[in-house]
């Protein structure tokens, strides 16, 4: 990231007075392409279907299960709702086998956390995988009382729509305004446009930098060091 657009960045934090963060899971805190992979595997092989790549699964996901279950069966197939409702229900119990297969964050991520909430800015995670697993993932991952809300897909609407975004806020006892998107896809920058917030795009996941900077507003960080630098952590070692 051009050092006039980290500049800019935090400008914008301070001029916003954020105070709650929410992030994406998948590709922003965790590379959990392998273990959904796994799970995508073991569909198609049971529905008779050749595997897929990571490359292949990775521009399958972010845009929840059922999506990600059209995408991955041959076009026919995928507009027959009934069979992709067996699809589905396939991959969510395959999944539920691989899914803990993720043990660990990206590099600097807890500390990015840590010293975020040590600035006594609300943590949470807004993500289009299933509940369950969103919720079982953040346990594995990072200790109690770290983040202040996670909600994965439930009823509410997915991600690009801002209803899991506002709740957040509402939870944080937040305006929208003073809370920031972080996510690696086009559906996170959208969805906190659509709510209001602060979107920031980091590049580190599954969409380019490009797909992010597409969508109007949006910030885009490479490095967990810059996102940490960009609100005010100059050296990650100092939040542990």
């Amino acid at each position: 990231m051009r050092k006039d657009h980290l500049n800019a960045l935090m400008e914008r934090i301070i001029e916003r007075h954020i105070k709650g963060v929410l992030f994406d899971f998948d590709g922003t805190l965790a590379d959990t392409l392998p273990s959904i992979t796994d799970g995508v595997n073991l569909t198609l092989e049971h529905y008779g279907y050749p595997p897929k790549t990571e490359q292949e699964v990775r521009l399958a996901i972010g845009n929840g299960a059922r999506i990600l279950a059209e995408r991955i069966i041959p076009k026919e197939k995928a507009a027959d709702s009934a069979y992709v409702d067996g699809v589905l229900a396939y991959y969510c119990s395959s999944y539920e086998k691989t899914f803990l297969n993720c043990r660990e964050c990206y590099p600097g991520i807890k500390e990015l956390l840590i010293g975020l909430k040590k600035r006594g800015i609300k943590l949470g995670v807004v993500s289009n995988k299933p509940d369950p697993m969103t919720k079982a993932l953040c346990k594995c991952l990072f200790e109690d009382g770290l983040l202040d809300f996670v909600l994965g897909q439930t009823s509410l609407p997915l991600k690009p729509y801002p209803d899991a975004l506002l709740l957040g806020a509402r939870t944080f006892g937040l305006p929208p305004e003073q809370c920031a998107m972080v996510g690696d896809g086009e559906t996170d920058m959208k969805a906190a446009a659509n709510a209001g917030m602060l979107a920031i795009g980091v590049s580190w996941g599954y969409r380019s930098r490009d797909i992010l900077e597409a969508v109007d507003g949006s910030y885009v960080v490479d490095t967990v060091d810059e996102l940490a630098v960009a609100f005010g952590i100059k050296d990650l070692t100092e939040a542990q």
